[in-house]
């Protein structure tokens, strides 16, 4: 397949929603960096993350065809939901990042969010494979499970 088969073909609505996420995501990028606080707080890193998740990750439904079966000039309905699901479980945690550090979430986390960071999770690796492809979808997957098994392995690996 070559490259610029590879992407779907824009309408010119979201070719502006794309140049809108980048700008936003590269003004965050900015004040986080640079650790400015122009409306007087700072950006926790955590939410700064979720934020970089909610314009990028979700645009990959947007822009990369789930398949070489789907037609190039159609966005499918499922997209447009996952779409829309990542960028708003992202945003819900980004604004929930005080409250995850504060209430303790690390160590047992309502349903809710526990239910949406997994299928946040989901999405990530599905993004994965839509961007990249199989092989590192699958590397990703499996270091994501790697801390669960660690301590058992052997030397090193450990």
């Amino acid at each position: 397949m070559s490259e610029e088969e590879q992407f779907k073909d824009l309408n010119p609505t979201w070719k502006v929603v794309l140049i809108v996420f980048s700008v936003l995501a590269l003004g965050l990028a900015v004040l986080y960096i640079f650790l400015l606080k122009p409306f007087g707080f700072m950006l926790i890193e955590t939410a700064y993350f979720y934020s970089l998740i909610a314009f990028y990750v979700s645009l990959v439904f947007i822009v990369f065809p789930a398949s070489k079966s789907v037609p190039r000039d159609k966005t499918p309905w499922y997209d447009y939901l996952l779409f829309f699901f990542c960028l708003g479980t992202s945003i819900y945690y980004a604004f929930m990042a005080f409250d995850i550090i504060q209430k303790g979430w690390e160590f047992r986390a309502p349903l809710l969010p526990t239910l949406l960071g997994v299928g946040l999770w989901f999405l990530v690796l599905e993004a994965v494979r839509r961007a990249t492809g199989l092989v590192l979808a699958g590397v990703c997957g499996f270091f994501s499970f790697y801390p669960l098994f660690a301590g058992s392995m052997p030397g090193f690996l450990q």
